[in-house]
């Protein structure tokens, strides 16, 4: 009988709060459903080719859009524990469908190494769960895409939410913390916080706090002086676009004739901003 030891990885979702998984694979599975469908996958191949599965590793990604180490350096870790153990690695080859979730730090270790086993991913039916990667990453591609689009909407929210808090605590850390305890009340009985987080959906410091208020403040402070130079929201808008256009053709930072989240205006988000700052009723 070969020994096996199952390798189990995901992205996270700050946005959504997902930033962190139990390391015990079955508590891990509840959270991820990408977990979940590696766990399954990888138990019933082991079981169908007479394997036993001496060990599991779960592990998320430091990083949503960026390869880091995290997960090569916990791979490497179960490589070590492979030739300990005289065991075989067997994960999910993600990339093989078309590219997708390719992790090219993972890649790399793994491609063609004798004791890795790397399963194709197929889709997955059972009674209870099914699974299909490659529609499951389109899914949450598509609503990556609407986060990124609604991010000037959210930061909006966001400075309101401050804006109605900011009297009641004298320091950064204060509201930081206001801020993180109410999100993690409202997250706890599954309600939408993002209001109470940083724009990536992660929790607040004293130090993001700060930059993120002087950077509200840098951008109100350059409306106030245009809005009485032009006779209309598209006016201003087009020509804050237009200026930041220049100045970044010529190499420097028009971060302050941006939105916050460093877009183009457009007048709805200027009257979102406009309000939510105070400047508008």
């Amino acid at each position: 009988m070969e020994n096996y030891i199952g390798f189990y990885w995901t992205l996270p979702v700050p946005w959504r709060g997902f930033t962190s998984l139990p390391t015990d694979p079955d508590k891990a599975a509840q959270k991820s459903r990408t977990i979940r469908y590696q766990c399954m996958k990888i138990r019933r191949w082991v079981h169908d080719h007479g394997g036993d599965l001496i060990g599991e590793k779960v592990i998320i990604e430091r990083s949503p859009d960026r390869v880091t180490e995290r997960v090569g350096n916990a791979l490497e870790r179960q490589l070590e524990r492979c030739r300990e153990q005289n065991a075989r690695l067997v994960l999910v080859g993600f990339w093989k469908a078309y590219g997708w979730r390719e992790h090219q730090l993972l890649v790399d270790k793994v491609q063609g190494h004798r004791d890795c086993v790397i399963l194709d991913p197929d889709p997955l039916y059972s009674a209870e769960f099914s699974f299909k990667p490659v529609e499951h990453f389109r899914k949450w591609r598509d609503k990556e895409m609407l986060h990124v689009e609604g991010k000037d909407e959210r930061i909006n929210r966001i400075i309101r939410a401050i804006r109605e808090r900011n009297s009641r605590y004298p320091s950064h850390m204060a509201l930081a913390d206001a801020l993180n305890r109410e999100a993690a009340a409202l997250e706890a009985q599954g309600l939408d916080a993002s209001h109470l987080r940083t724009p990536p959906g992660k929790s607040w410091t004293s130090d993001n706090l700060r930059k993120f208020r002087n950077r509200v403040e840098r951008v109100t402070q350059i409306l106030q002086e245009r809005i009485d130079l032009y006779s209309s929201w598209d006016e201003l808008a087009d020509a804050l676009n237009k200026e930041g256009d220049v100045i970044e053709a010529a190499g420097f930072d028009a971060s302050h004739l941006r939105t916050p989240s460093g877009r183009h205006w457009m007048v709805s988000i200027l009257i979102g901003f406009l309000t939510a700052v105070g400047l508008l009723p």
